[in-house]
């Protein structure tokens, strides 16, 4: 129960054993937020069954990803978020459309909106150490981060099922984790309350 007496909603993390997902999980800056971790090879309906919201880290086996399609996709159907991140050369949800660009090439991102509060939260400087590729987003998709040319490195789908995707191709918890990139751990503490109090 949150403060207000309200029951807090329930962000699962998908873990596919990586040294970053682990540290992250070990954080007691990001812990908290998750209240359960979903082993890749058993993601599953039921594993998902008591979950609000289900996060994508970026680097997770896409060929694992498309076999999962299904459970994944009946989760959003009831009303679920869904948030991936990096790169998705693999189409394993619902309209999302991955390019490869240089991790670099467009170092210049803009605030795009309405955006449900995400940018006061999570202020543009936070979110500009990298990002790896570009979306089209489907029409109808909120853009909430982009290139300067106005390809998508973030933006949220409520349009494509009856639950909410938010799909980016930043890739924060492999910096926080691994390389200890000080703006990607800042945008993991930012990032994660709004999801679970705001997003779900």
């Amino acid at each position: 129960m949150s403060e207000s007496g309200a029951v807090r909603k329930r962000l699962g993390l998908l873990y596919g054993g990586t040294f970053p997902e682990r540290r992250v999980l070990d954080d007691p800056r990001f812990a908290p937020w998750f209240s359960q971790t979903i082993y890749l090879p058993d993601l599953d309906a039921a594993a998902l069954a008591d979950l609000d919201g289900l996060y994508v880290p970026e680097g997770t086996n896409h060929r694992r990803l498309q076999a999962a399609s299904a459970p994944v996709s009946g989760f959003l159907e009831r009303g679920g978020t869904v948030l991936v991140f990096g790169d998705h050369p693999v189409s394993w949800i619902p309209n999302i459309r991955w390019e490869f660009r240089p991790a670099l090439a467009d170092p210049r991102l803009k605030a795009g909106g309405p955006d449900l509060g995400y940018h006061e939260a999570v202020p543009l400087i936070d979110q500009i150490w990298h990002h790896h590729g570009i979306l089209r987003a489907p029409a109808g998709a909120q853009t909430l981060l982009a290139t300067e040319d106005g390809a998508d490195v973030l933006y949220l789908d409520r349009v494509s099922t009856r639950g909410t995707i938010l799909a980016t191709t930043l890739d924060p918890l492999r910096h926080t984790g691994e390389t200890l990139q000080p703006l990607a751990t800042r945008y993991l503490e930012r990032f994660l309350p709004w999801v679970v109090n705001v997003l779900l």
